[in-house]
This record gives structure tokens, sequence and C-alpha cells, in this order.
């Protein structure tokens, strides 16, 4: 599945209501979580790790000393 151009996956746990959650950004590492809850909290939980991941990207560099 893909949002706002950065695939994601949920692939469900072997306990009830556990879902494994990762993005997988182009030219960068796979951020994995679980998330306890509905599918749709992890498809939430992705969406917002996403957003998180966007934002760390597009922040500007600290300066230097």
């Amino acid at each position: 599945m893909d949002y706002k151009g950065i695939r994601y996956t949920i692939r469900t746990c072997i306990e009830r209501q556990k879902w494994s959650v990762g993005i997988h950004p182009r030219d960068a590492e796979a951020i994995e979580k679980i998330v306890k809850g509905t599918r749709l909290e992890a498809e939430r939980r992705a969406f917002s790790m996403i957003d998180a991941w966007r934002r760390q990207k597009s922040a500007p560099a600290p300066l230097g000393d």
C-alpha cells in the first residue's frame, strides 16, 4: 500500500489485535513497529509514522558550532 508516496505494510501478528506496521521509504531503512488494536488503528499508525518521517526529513539541519 502507499501513502504520500511512501510504501507501507500491515501484517497480522499471532496474538489477537496485534499488527506489525512497517514503512518503507525509498533510499532509507525500513521502520517497523508492533501496534495493538484494530486494523484501522494500525493503518492510522502507519500514516502517522510516514508523516513523522517526512517531517524529520524536511526539518533543517542543526547549525554546527
